[in-house]
């Protein structure tokens, strides 16, 4: 989860590039439309196939995230949370 970013021209490659080798993040959390993320999406999804999800969070949506904690969030935008838990993932 980020709320703002201080990115250049390189973040959409470099984004695309994480997620063609499955390192990169399983989903974004912003707090605003940043076009070099949205790119680097668009550009791993055509060339790659690859998926990487972005919710945008208003401040209040970004405040009731914590360290540790698991999201879920479905196609329909809606979030749900999970405190991180010893043992497995919340969230098999």
């Amino acid at each position: 989860m980020v709320s703002n970013i201080r990115g250049s021209g390189g973040t959409p490659g470099n984004l695309a590039d994480t997620l063609r080798r499955g390192c990169g993040p399983a989903g974004i959390v912003i707090g605003y439309p940043d076009i070099n993320i949205m790119t680097g999406i668009v550009v791993a999804e055509r060339l790659y196939g690859t998926a990487c999800p972005m919710f945008l969070a208003d401040a209040e949506q970004r405040a009731a995230f914590s360290s540790g904690a698991q999201v879920r969030i479905s196609q329909a935008g809606l979030v749900t949370f999970a405190q991180r838990a010893e043992g497995p993932d919340l969230f098999p």
